[in-house]
């Protein structure tokens, strides 16, 4: 049988609308696979999602991640999903995570106690009149030693910085108000009874106005000694100590960051003199970093409650 022209022409019209349906079937066969998984990944997703932020021991786990590759290693046997380093990074950013420092806290610190302590200062302070003022006390021991901090340092290189294997240190005390972040402060040989009187002598006679000056302190025992108290009976200085293991509750150790900031960090001293007159010209120079005490220096106290890292044995 012969086939005609216009029969295979019509042959060939069926085989192309044959392929191009072939074409169509196997494209939308594609976009329901793509579709399934987009659904798939996105229901896992959501399930990792709920799971992270339902289970209590991630509020501790997630703490002690130090290494993104940690995740890379856990995502894949607890949820079945796996991210390369950048997409798990990027991943905890977006779901509200920083990698940051844990805070070093003192397990005895009694919280209640700090919680009844601030409500003693805030009401202190509404009732303060204006020949009174109230200071935060305490004692420092910068020792003659560089501290490694962070800076920006070009991609692939290492800096380093030179240090000191003595021991040397000076002993500070100091107090600053918040009022007007006023400084007092005095070298000492040695921080003892004798030196907190002398100190408080100074107070006094910075602040010869005031009917009363508060002075919030530790529990040292140089501030509670029979020297301190014999001269506190006929002063206008009243002290008014922090709950045991508070040092969260002392603003003064605000300064001490901020002088170990400006003076210490990054930064080597070869003589022992010239890292004392260091000290002495950041404390010369106090009223130049007003602005900068104000925002960081503050009676806004935080309570630190204890939540242990994953490892910790408590």
């Amino acid at each position: 049988m012969k086939i005609t022209i216009k029969t295979r022409r019509a042959l060939k019209r069926k085989k192309k609308i044959m392929v191009i349906s072939c074409k169509k079937l196997l494209m939308n066969f594609m976009n329901i696979s793509k579709l399934t998984v987009s659904l798939f990944q996105t229901i896992v997703i959501a399930i990792v999602t709920m799971r992270i932020y339902q289970q209590p021991l991630q509020n501790q786990q997630l703490m002690s991640l130090d290494k993104i590759n940690y995740w890379d290693s856990y995502l894949p046997w607890f949820y079945l999903v796996s991210y390369s380093i950048v997409g798990m990074r990027l991943w905890l950013i977006n779901n509200g995570f920083r990698y940051k420092k844990s805070h070093v806290m003192l397990v005895k610190a009694n919280l209640e106690k700090q919680e009844q302590f601030i409500n003693v200062y805030n009401k202190l302070m509404q009732n303060l009149s204006d020949d009174e003022l109230l200071y935060f006390m305490d004692s420092v021991h910068p020792q003659h030693q560089a501290r490694p901090s962070y800076g920006w340092i070009v991609w692939g290189k290492r800096k380093t910085i030179a240090t000191n294997s003595g021991q040397k240190r000076i002993h500070i005390t100091g107090s600053i108000s918040l009022d007007n972040m006023n400084v007092i402060h005095k070298e000492n040989e040695w921080i003892n009874s004798d030196s907190v009187v002398e100190f408080l002598k100074k107070s006094e006679k910075a602040n010869s106005k005031c009917s009363r000056i508060y002075l919030v302190c530790d529990n040292a025992s140089y501030h509670k000694g029979k020297k301190v108290k014999k001269f506190l009976e006929n002063s206008g200085i009243k002290l008014l100590f922090l709950p045991s293991y508070s040092l969260n509750l002392n603003s003064i150790e605000r300064l001490w960051k901020v002088m170990h900031e400006n003076v210490t960090y990054n930064k080597y001293y070869l003589n022992f003199k010239d890292f004392v007159r260091s000290i002495r010209n950041f404390f010369a120079e106090i009223p130049k970093l007003y602005n900068q005490l104000v925002d960081r220096v503050t009676g806004n106290f935080f309570v630190v409650k204890f939540n242990p890292v994953a490892n910790s044995s408590t």
